[in-house]
């Protein structure tokens, strides 16, 4: 899950226009979105204190908190959005960038499934559910390489790799 770090979470800011809806962006939704993150924490605090029945505003003060790896504080933020009212799938996908970052991919794999189920076109929980599949094919992928006898015999190393390409 190493990959998986504050530039995997920032890119989930282009599904996440759509949360914001088709008006322009906040200066806190562009600052996350070009992964400045410290920034976006003071902006968003100040939109969610002006705004305080601005459920999405809310959730991605929790995912930048998130990605500042203030993950119970982010925990808490998604938390109080989804008493707001933001959308269930919403709420799971901010709850498994959590679980990303806690490296808890057995966790993250089945919240971002719920999202799915809930909604099948959840641009952030399929790309999230996208990246950490991902991650666990090349982990898989590595374990295997790292417990292959080494040979001179390069072949079976190819085998190997051809049958798991991402």
């Amino acid at each position: 899950m190493k990959n998986m770090s504050r530039k995997s979470i920032g890119i989930a800011l282009l599904a996440c226009v759509g949360v914001l809806g088709a008006e322009e962006l906040s200066e806190g939704a562009k600052q996350y979105r070009d992964h400045r993150f410290a920034e976006a924490e003071k902006s968003l605090q100040q939109q969610v204190n002006e705004h305080s029945e601005d459920a999405e505003a809310q959730a991605l003060l929790g995912r930048d908190l998130i990605a500042l790896k203030k993950i119970d504080e982010g925990e808490a933020a998604i938390r109080k959005a989804q008493e707001m009212g933001l959308p269930e799938d919403e709420v799971l996908v901010g709850m498994a960038t959590a679980a990303i970052e806690r490296r808890d991919v057995g966790k993250a794999m089945e919240l971002l499934n719920k999202a799915v189920e809930i909604n099948p076109e959840s641009a952030d929980a399929l790309h999230y559910r996208g990246l950490v599949k991902a991650q666990q094919k090349d982990f898989q992928v590595r374990s295997r390489i790292s417990k292959s006898p080494r040979s001179s015999n390069r072949n079976g190393l190819y085998a190997l790799l051809s049958g798991c390409r991402l």
